[in-house]
C-alpha cells in the first residue's frame, strides 16, 4: 500500500522537492500527525512508514532545524515500541542524552547509534 496517493499534481510538486527546485518545511505536529494517520487508520506497516517518511526527509527541498531530529525520531520509531511522539521527544533531548556517560553501554548503544 503506497503511503501517499500519486496524481499527476502530487508527482510534480514532490518532484520538484525531491530535487531542491521547490522548498518546504515540515511541522513536528504535522509529521506525528501523518505517522498516527497512515498507522492507525491506514494500517501501514511501521517499517513502511520508517522507509517512506524518511526517504522523503531527505528530500532535497525539504528544510528546516529540525530535519535531523525527525529522521532519528524515525529510525527510533522503526527500533522501538515507542509511540512516534514519544521518538520525536527523544529524538530531541539526544544531543543531552549522548553526553550522558551512564547511558554507554550495550543495550543503548544500537538505539541512540
Amino acid at each position: 500500500m503506497a503511503i501517499l496517493p500519486s496524481t499527476n499534481s502530487t508527482d510534480r510538486t514532490f518532484g520538484k522537492v525531491r530535487t531542491g527546485e521547490q522548498k518546504i518545511e515540515i511541522a513536528e505536529g504535522v509529521l506525528a500527525e501523518a505517522v498516527h494517520v497512515v498507522s492507525k487508520h491506514y494500517r501501514v506497516q511501521k517499517q513502511e512508514i520508517v522507509e517512506t517518511l524518511g526517504a522523503f526527509l531527505l528530500y532535497k527541498g525539504v528544510a528546516g532545524g529540525s530535519k535531523g531530529e525527525h529522521i532519528q525520531a524515525l529510525r527510533f520509531f522503526g527500533q522501538t515500541n515507542l509511540d512516534f511522539v514519544d521518538c520525536l521527544l527523544a529524538a530531541s533531548f539526544l544531543p543531552s542524552i549522548r553526553s550522558c556517560s551512564e547511558l554507554s553501554d550495550s543495550r543503548t548503544r544500537p538505539i541512540l547509534g
